[in-house]
């Protein structure tokens, strides 16, 4: 028993020091994927990305359906900085809102893995933006004169 204790002991503290560093890893990552949007990229938002391994219904003391839980990783203006956030829902209403990095370790751990979910809805909201503005600004373009046209003098007539 007391080898059995000894070995668990020394694979706990190998796993935790390893299961820390990445820990570690994702909060950096976390950090430089929000400068990276909302810095270098000046992404808005908002986008919301459902974690389906973090929703569901929730049971009954009697086994009857519960009310509807679900968990959210988003990207959106939180006290006035974009931040990638944590969100809870209970019956579609928000409960808590939250920055992903004052979330608990293991909310933290379950939900990094929606993280390139996030970005890819982000990346297609920003390319549907791109279009749509591309086409209207083409149509109208085609329908107002251009601005070098309007600075061309017009012709007076003389009164006299």
């Amino acid at each position: 028993m007391t080898d059995d204790l000894s070995k668990s002991l020394r694979e706990l503290r190998n796993s935790t020091e390893e299961l820390n560093t990445l820990t570690d890893q994702a909060n950096d990552l976390v950090r430089c994927t929000e400068h990276f949007l909302s810095k270098e990229c000046r992404v808005g938002g908002p986008v919301v990305t459902l974690i389906p391994w973090m929703s569901g219904d929730a049971e009954g003391p009697n086994g009857e359906p519960g009310p509807e839980y679900c968990t959210y990783l988003s990207y959106k203006r939180h006290n006035g900085e974009h931040r990638i956030l944590v969100e809870h829902t209970l019956d579609h209403e928000l409960r808590v809102s939250k920055p992903w990095a004052e979330s608990s370790r293991d909310e933290k751990l379950d939900t990094i893995k929606a993280l390139p979910m996030l970005i890819g809805e982000l990346s297609q909201k920003v390319d549907k933006q791109v279009s749509e503005v591309r086409a209207t600004v083409t149509a109208l373009e085609g329908l107002l004169p251009s601005e070098d046209a309007s600075k061309k003098p017009t012709s007076r007539r003389r009164r006299g």
